[in-house]
C-alpha cells in the first residue's frame, strides 16, 4: 500500500475505465473508508447508493448529458459512466453541517479508491441544474430530506491522467492573518 502523501498527490479524476468488475469486498472497503470521515458532532449524515446495473447507468448518463447542455455547462463526454460502478452520495439535510461532513466522506472514498488501484471521478457539476436533481431523485427513489452531493464513478483506470498544476504553498498559506 502506498504511503498517504503519495496517494493524495497521485489521485486524479479518471474518466476512462476498463470493462472489469470491481469485487464487492473492495467496494465495501472503499465505501467504509467514507464512513470513517469526521462529521460535525458525529452526525454521520451520509448515505450511499451503489449502482452496477447497466440500464440504470445508461439512464444516469442520459440525465447527465441533458444537464451538460443546459444551465451554462459545457458538454462533457460521459461515455465513461457505462464502464464504471457508480456511487450516489447523499447527505441528510436535517443534520448539522451535513454538506461539510459528507464532502469529507467523499474525499476518503476518492483516496481509498486511489490507494486500492482504482480510478475515480466525483461528478457534481451537473447537479446545479434543478431538473437533473429531480430526475436523479426519481430514478433512485431518494427521500426529500436527502441532498445529492454527487455521483462517484469508480473503476479500473484505462488512462493515467497527468497531474494538474497546483499553486505553490507560499501562494495559499498565510500566517496569523490573511
Amino acid at each position: 500500500m502506498p504511503d498517504f502523501f503519495s496517494v493524495v498527490k497521485g489521485r486524479r479524476a479518471v474518466r476512462k475505465f476498463k470493462k472489469k468488475e470491481i469485487l464487492m469486498e473492495l467496494l465495501e472497503k472503499i465505501i467504509e473508508a467514507g464512513t470513517w470521515a469526521p462529521s460535525a458532532i458525529n452526525t454521520q449524515p451520509w448515505e450511499f447508493i451503489l449502482v452496477k446495473d447497466a440500464e440504470t447507468k445508461t439512464k444516469v448518463r442520459a440525465i447527465y448529458d441533458k444537464a451538460s447542455t443546459s444551465g451554462g455547462l459545457y458538454r462533457q463526454d460521459t461515455k465513461f459512466i457505462e464502464n464504471a460502478t457508480l456511487l450516489v452520495v447523499l447527505s441528510n439535510s436535517e443534520k448539522t453541517l451535513h454538506l461539510f461532513s459528507t464532502s469529507a466522506a467523499v474525499e476518503n472514498i476518492l483516496l481509498a479508491a486511489t490507494a486500492s488501484g482504482l480510478g475515480s471521478v466525483w461528478m457534481c457539476r451537473p447537479l446545479r441544474v434543478e431538473k437533473t436533481l429531480n430526475e436523479l431523485r426519481e430514478l433512485f427513489n431518494i427521500p426529500p430530506k436527502y441532498e445529492i452531493i454527487g455521483i462517484i464513478a469508480l473503476g479500473y483506470p484505462d488512462e493515467k491522467p497527468k497531474p494538474k498544476e497546483r499553486k505553490p504553498l507560499k501562494e495559499t498559506l498565510h500566517f496569523e492573518k490573511f
